[in-house]
């Protein structure tokens, strides 16, 4: 039956309902109340139904992030405590689990006994929808880090992000998502182990250089043919860097025919790092090749195989190789987040205060010399005044701060640096 042909017999039914009370001081009140009561049953059925086939005909399609919760062992933590203290208990916990979901802008969808299922997406999308989902799963696993009060709770999690079909289901017409994302989300939680936050690989493109990683063995869940790649989420990580993506949002492919160019570069880091030697690696091809790819993948397999490096990144561009330096200041408004946006003092003070944090021993100089190259004038600065109209001068002098600037790094840990399209570097970056 039709939304539409309900609506009509509900309409239908309230002219009759409307009928029999003008019968009233014919048939008596006796007759009429009892024509009544079945009436306004039937009223009430059909209304239910088309609310219900009503917000069935919204399902719609939308991309969001899953995150499962779930208490680790909760039935053999139960098995032999009183059932009252144990719901207290766990009533206690998604009080506050909930709590921290909403904060970080998720939606509670349900509770299932021990486990929640919350959604990031459904109603606004947010660029960072699978951030905030990763960072409320984190303070979820620090608040219960010690249990729930004296009780050792452990909780796992399980994220995964992709499209859903929002609908509604049973007599009460729920809204909730359905799909395979959500159901790989609950397979992910229950290959988590207490304690852990387990996330799909569409999730880790999402969040790629925000948080230390730990890949996994591939992970053979029910229901899927292919083996699913997992990570465990560790921390935050400091000063984080945001994974540019190429392609079409939300479409994750895998890197074909380049396996081994890709273990080409893997192992000269491997080698770079064991011998301290400078390495230069060169990705040349046509255009359409999969050089960027190649750089998209190696920054992918930097995430989750080095927890202690210094990346700086660049890309050149056609439209801007006549701009002196062009792509040295990309390197650096990279890695120190300087927008074209920003004020000349605002850019000033993000590449001070950033080199500052990385290297502190001349760091102002340094700065200052390498900021006036860059076009970010540091002409007050008492280590550019005296040279500023000596271009010669400020050019060697600056390459000289970056080149300390980098080696001082390397003394900590090593230094990664990715340039993209140098074809169209302009000259004075790349001599």
């Amino acid at each position: 039956m039709s939304a539409k042909s309900l609506h009509e017999l509900i309409a239908d039914i309230k002219k009759a309902i409307e009928a029999q009370e003008g019968m009233r001081s014919i048939l008596g009140d006796s007759v009429v109340g009892t024509t009544l009561a079945v009436l306004h049953d039937q009223l009430n059925e059909l209304e239910r139904q088309a609310t219900y086939q009503d917000v069935a005909n919204q399902a719609r399609r939308k991309l969001v992030t899953v995150l499962f919760a779930d208490v680790s062992g909760f039935t053999a933590f139960s098995e032999n405590r009183d059932a009252e203290d144990v719901t207290n208990l766990v009533n206690r916990l998604w009080i506050r689990a909930d709590w921290i979901i909403q904060e970080y802008g998720g939606h509670i969808d349900k509770h299932i006994g021990d486990a929640v299922m919350a959604l990031w997406g459904t109603e606004t999308a947010r660029e960072d929808d699978a951030e905030r989902a990763v960072r409320a799963a984190l303070q979820i696993q620090a608040t219960f880090k010690d249990g729930v009060g004296p009780l050792p709770i452990r909780l796992k999690v399980g994220i995964n992000s992709g499209q859903v079909l929002l609908s509604a289901i049973g007599s009460q017409g729920e809204v909730t998502a359905m799909g395979d994302t959500v159901n790989t989300a609950s397979r992910l939680v229950h290959s988590a182990n207490g304690g852990d936050v387990l996330i799909s690989h569409n999730t880790y493109q999402l969040v790629r250089g925000l948080f230390d990683v730990q890949e996994q063995t591939p992970l053979m869940v029910k229901g899927k043919t292919e083996p699913l790649q997992t990570y465990v989420i560790q921390r935050v990580r400091p000063r984080a860097f945001r994974i540019g993506r190429r392609g079409v949002e939300g479409v994750t492919t895998r890197m074909v025919g380049r396996e081994t160019e890709f273990q080409t570069i893997r192992s000269a880091l491997e080698q770079c790092t064991i011998n301290g030697h400078v390495t230069v690696v060169v990705v040349k091809g046509e255009a359409g090749l999969g050089k960027s790819r190649l750089i998209y993948e190696f920054e992918a397999w930097l995430d989750s195989h080095l927890t202690e490096f210094y990346l700086f990144k660049g890309r050149a561009d056609e439209e801007t190789m006549s701009l002196p330096y062009r792509l040295l200041r990309d390197v650096f408004c990279d890695r120190f987040q300087i927008r074209d946006s920003d004020t000349q003092a605002e850019a000033r003070g993000k590449l001070m205060r950033g080199m500052a944090v990385m290297t502190e021993v001349g760091s102002e100089e340094r700065a200052s010399l390498i900021g006036e190259l860059l076009g970010f004038d540091f002409s007050k600065s008492i280590f550019v005044r005296g040279i500023r109209k000596d271009a010669r001068q400020i050019r060697d002098r600056s390459f000289n701060s970056i080149a300390q600037f980098f080696t001082e790094l390397t003394q900590h840990s090593p230094v990664v640096l990715l340039l993209d399209d140098i074809q169209w570097a302009d000259n004075g970056s790349s001599t």
